[in-house]
């Protein structure tokens, strides 16, 4: 073997060693995220510092035994308002939110608002409340 192979052998393996310490594989389980993803679909997952709004995450809500994938809809220091059925996010419109009506979140400096995809079937921050970032596990990183 060419040292030059060698090398590249060594890098790739090396590579795959990080991949795999650095994400992991989650099964999604229920509707919640539909039509984004289905129960029984598997997702990669991947260590982050940083979130966003639209990062679907893997997240655990204060007293839930079990992890929930949802997506990220509000970052720290954002207000989340749900008036007359409707989501707003800084006053910005998000989405229809019928069963949940008047409440507002002002949500501090680790705080994240989560919701399913499927807005009409998703136990999420609306139910649960903000959720912190410290129980923000895992960000999906494939598929997206």
């Amino acid at each position: 073997m060419k040292e030059k192979d060698k090398l590249i052998t060594a890098i790739c393996v090396v590579a795959v060693f990080a991949a795999l310490r650095c994400s992991g594989l989650a099964l999604v389980s229920g509707i919640s995220m539909e039509p984004t993803f289905h129960s029984g679909d598997f997702v990669f997952t991947g260590s982050a510092d940083t979130y966003q709004v639209n990062d679907i995450v893997v997240c655990r809500f204060d007293g839930a035994k079990l992890k929930s994938i949802k997506r990220i809809i509000a970052e720290p220091n954002s207000t989340v308002e749900i008036k007359d059925e409707k989501c707003y996010v800084d006053g910005k419109y998000k989405f229809d939110s019928p069963g949940y009506n008047n409440k507002t979140w002002n949500l501090d400096d680790e705080s994240y608002f989560v919701v399913g995809d499927n807005y009409n079937n998703s136990g999420d921050s609306r139910m649960y409340g903000p959720v912190q970032k410290e129980k923000i596990y895992k960000k999906v990183i494939w598929p997206k």
